[in-house]
């Protein structure tokens, strides 16, 4: 009996108060966590709304007043997902300093979906770990006080990440629809996921036809269930079928710019000097022409010229635009370097996402040499964040575009190590 005593008691110390221990620790680091993203929201918040805060405030106020652009001045410039987030809380009274403080909350939420989808192939102490690698990417926190897409979208990635690689081990619908849905969302939230969608859909026809597996069918049935209001709201305005935005015109036509010491990145309608802007004359010569044309026409015949004209770019001069993409990595990563703008310290401020880079193609190296050991459905976050990334590069990008696949780098990273490359990571207790 005694003998029998001591194991039970061994027992319980060795594993159950250690378990313990490691969900505590989990749950302190998500407050503290939680505590210093609410306090750099509020140190950090400037009331007037600036940059494309005003864009997406704007929309948000249409839709609580039953709009959410006007058929007389289309403007399709980003896809209604975040302003529908915005206005629905703009609807129960929240003012702007309510709105920016979701988006501490949403971080908070964002580590806990990290730990526990680190939490099904590694233990919890692991799960702490790569958690407290999130927590020191620092380029994140400067957009905690500010109503933008980007940290909706980290917490909206974890979650369909979470969801698919929960999918992988219970094999449960609810995972794959609730996967399903967060991946129209993400299309609704940032409008490039669109074709990464067409790519997800792709993949699952592939899939079905080689392994008689429809899981995937079923999430991308349910994505484009979330996104079909928003197309035929669109066709309805436009005319055209699968119109997703009007931004991505003038983003093509600068990273087509042919003319050397111009290196793709974004301007915007105007051509004056100011405290970021220099050279706008050089500007001016290059791209007034096309612009006096081009802006005489409606919002919708201005993306399609854009898109003409950027074809012709890069039709026309391939070397130059395959130049202009490998700038287009420098400013994904470091915000730079850039054509007109005064640098502005990009490295120093994203500098970490030199390292996530380089481990984001450890990741896809391993996953080629190894995919026969690949599970397609554990895979697909990888899959669709280097759709996404691919993309990206295709037009003019900035370093917060980034940010968003930070997550994914690190969930992947945690299970390429133990289910491909067979390395499992264990801590003394």
């Amino acid at each position: 009996m005694n003998k029998l005593k001591s194991i039970v008691n061994q027992f319980y110390s060795n594993n159950v108060i250690s378990e313990s221990v490691n969900i505590s620790g989990r749950i302190l680091l998500i407050i503290v966590f939680a505590l210093i993203s609410f306090t750099i929201t509020f140190v950090s918040y400037v009331e007037n709304p600036t940059g494309d805060e005003h864009r997406y405030l704007e929309f948000a106020n249409n839709l609580t007043h039953g709009f959410y652009t006007v058929s007389s001045n289309i403007n399709l410039w980003n896809g209604p997902g975040y302003p529908l987030f915005l206005a629905f809380f703009k609807l129960i009274g929240f003012q702007k300093l309510h709105l920016a403080l979701l988006n501490p909350l949403l971080l908070t939420l964002t580590l806990f979906n990290l730990m526990r989808t680190v939490g099904i192939h590694h233990s919890n102490r692991f799960a702490i770990v790569v958690g407290v690698l999130f927590c020191l990417y620092v380029p994140m926190y400067s957009f905690l006080p500010k109503l933008l897409t980007e940290i909706l979208t980290l917490y909206i990635i974890t979650s369909l990440t979470y969801h698919i690689y929960k999918y992988t081990t219970n094999k449960k619908k609810k995972d794959l629809v609730l996967f399903g849905f967060y991946l129209g969302f993400l299309v609704l939230v940032k409008i490039i996921f669109w074709y990464v969608l067409i790519g997800v859909i792709i993949i699952s026809i592939l899939y079905f036809l080689i392994r008689k597996n429809s899981s995937l069918i079923i999430s991308s049935g349910i994505a484009i269930i979330i996104v079909l209001p928003y197309l035929f709201y669109t066709y309805g305005l436009t005319s055209k079928v699968g119109y997703i935005g009007n931004s991505g015109g003038l983003s093509l036509y600068w990273m087509s710019t042919p003319y050397e010491k111009e290196y793709g990145d974004w301007h915007n309608y105007t051509f004056n000097d100011h405290q970021k802007l220099k050279n706008s004359d050089v500007i001016r010569s290059n791209h007034e022409e096309d612009y006096s044309r081009i802006l005489k026409l409606n919002s919708i015949q201005r993306d399609q010229e854009f898109k003409k004209v950027a074809k012709k770019n890069i039709i026309n001069n391939p070397l130059k635009y395959a130049k202009n993409i490998s700038m287009n990595l420098g400013r994904l990563l470091l915000d730079s370097p850039k054509s007109y703008y005064y640098e502005n310290g990009g490295f120093m401020k994203y500098f970490q996402n030199l390292f996530l880079f380089v481990i984001f193609l450890f990741i896809v190296g391993v996953n080629l040499l190894k995919w026969k050991r690949l599970v397609l459905t554990n895979a697909l976050p990888l899959i669709i964040i280097s759709l996404y990334l691919g993309l990206s590069l295709l037009v003019s990008s900035y370093a917060r575009m980034f940010i968003v696949c930070v997550p994914v780098i690190l969930l992947s990273l945690s299970y390429c190590t133990k289910s491909i490359l067979k390395i499992d990571i264990t801590f003394r207790n």
